[in-house]
């Protein structure tokens, strides 16, 4: 049956299983076989790699804020529109 002590037992269970995957996680076997390699490259080249994912960055970052902006002002205009014509609708002519 449901109920109220089985949805405790329910987010007892899965903070349990959590716990769980965060004990492997950080578990000696986990990390042993996780190791990341890399490529050795020179600093010139590490730079100008962090420069390109920062100009990337900043033009997604630029391009999010232009659709936002745009978005608003469409709204803007169409929730002024609405309001306006509702309001000129109930003036007495």
């Amino acid at each position: 049956m449901g109920g109220y002590g089985h949805s405790i037992q329910t987010v007892i269970n899965n903070n349990k299983k959590i716990l769980r995957e965060r004990d492997f996680l950080n578990s000696s076997y986990a990390k042993s076989n996780s190791k990341l390699k890399f490529k050795d490259v020179s600093e010139e080249k590490l730079n100008q790699i962090k420069l390109e994912i920062r100009r990337k960055a900043k033009k997604e970052k630029r391009k999010k804020r232009i659709i936002s902006t745009v978005l608003f002002i469409a709204c803007f205009v169409i929730s002024v529109y609405v309001v306006f014509s509702i309001f000129l609708d109930l003036l007495p002519l």
